[in-house]
């Protein structure tokens, strides 16, 4: 449900611009998340002629599946999408409690492989009563603005961020 949302602002908010559902990552991510409990990934890429193209995936992982798994799988997708030089982002309630990720041990290696892959978070506040969601950017060079939205909708925060123009 979270995706079908996130996919319908996200194609509003590109609706004038060439977006185009990234065949390629959309089929590996099926073999990339190999087990359907693992993750719900879903990534399109805007097409930019006169600059770098950008992927935006978002990435639903449910609580209490097989978190090694997706931990591999996440490595294989973000380490596909490194190879191509393009900027990323990445959405997700990961359901990982991020503040607490010097006391929990599979936390710290999920910060560990998006670190290693040049992935950074850009939310730092939580999004409930832990910091569960967060966007991650290989795209530190960018002029953008991210939090929260405060509102009751959900019983989640809902997050963004604004890439400004940078002309």
């Amino acid at each position: 449900m979270r995706i079908c949302v996130c996919i319908r602002v996200l194609s509003y908010a590109y609706a004038r611009i060439d977006c185009v559902c990234e065949a390629r990552l959309f089929l590996s991510s099926t073999v990339v998340f190999s087990c359907a409990e693992c993750a719900e990934p879903l990534f399109v890429e805007i097409n930019r002629p006169k600059e770098k193209n950008i992927i935006v995936g978002v990435v639903y992982r449910p609580p209490n599946q097989k978190l090694q798994d997706f931990m591999n799988s996440l490595d294989l997708l973000l380490a596909s999408i490194s190879k191509e030089n393009k900027i990323c982002y990445v959405v997700g309630d990961w359901n990982l409690h991020l503040i607490n990720h010097h006391c929990h041990e599979s936390t710290g290696e999920f910060l560990e492989i998006m670190y290693s892959r040049m992935f950074f978070p850009l939310i730092t506040c939580p999004t409930r009563i832990t910091l569960i969601d967060n966007i991650f950017t290989n795209n530190l060079n960018n002029f953008s603005v991210s939090g929260l939205m405060f509102c009751d909708i959900s019983d989640h925060l809902p997050i963004f961020t604004l890439l400004l123009d940078q002309s």
